[in-house]
């Protein structure tokens, strides 16, 4: 998200996209940890919304993040939160619904 005057904007990629970043973008599930174990994009790590909500995390705020969900609303709250708390390296990618991933356990 770059926050423009009163306005956030946010850097959106498609699916093909995020399959096609290198190593150094962090793909970050924002799903429940049930929801992650029941099948998650291929390298993506589980940092539940709540978490994010309760500032209970490990994140550097200068690594390159690209954050998910399911359809997209709990990736988008937590794109608003991770702003707030000062990180800057963010793309929101489709939701696991809204895209044919190849999911993994």
């Amino acid at each position: 998200m770059i926050k423009k005057g009163d306005k956030m904007t946010m850097r959106e990629i498609t699916g093909d996209d995020l399959l096609k970043l290198d190593s150094s973008y962090k793909i970050i599930d924002v799903r429940t940890e049930e929801e992650y174990k029941n099948g998650h994009i291929k390298n993506a790590v589980n940092v539940p919304l709540d978490k994010i909500m309760a500032n209970d995390f490990d994140l550097d705020k200068n690594d390159k993040l690209v954050i998910h969900c399911r359809t997209n609303g709990r990736s988008k709250m937590a794109l608003a939160i991770l702003t707030d708390l000062g990180y800057k390296n963010l793309t929101l990618a489709p939701g696991v619904d809204l895209y044919n991933y190849d999911l993994v356990k």
